[in-house]
């Protein structure tokens, strides 16, 4: 699932409406500068984190912010 877990409409949801959060969020960072990433997979115990650098949305001394979520379920 990680070559595809970008592209819109992939989900690991069965309900309909799924796939397009992490395609719409990896396309926004990459429009600013940025990217999003899979940093860890997460397996049976817990969901996979996902790293979002955004360069310039914040003042920081290194010009880059980046945030980290976690998702349910694996990736």
């Amino acid at each position: 699932m990680r070559e595809t877990l970008f592209d819109e409409g992939v989900s690991t949801k069965v309900a309909p409406g799924h796939g397009l959060g992490l395609a719409l969020a990896r396309q926004a960072a990459r429009t600013r500068g940025g990217d999003v990433w899979l940093a860890t997979p997460g397996g049976a115990d817990g969901g996979a984190l996902f790293v979002a650098a955004l360069p310039g949305l914040l003042d920081s001394p290194a010009g880059t912010m980046v945030a980290a979520t976690t998702t349910e379920g694996d990736a």
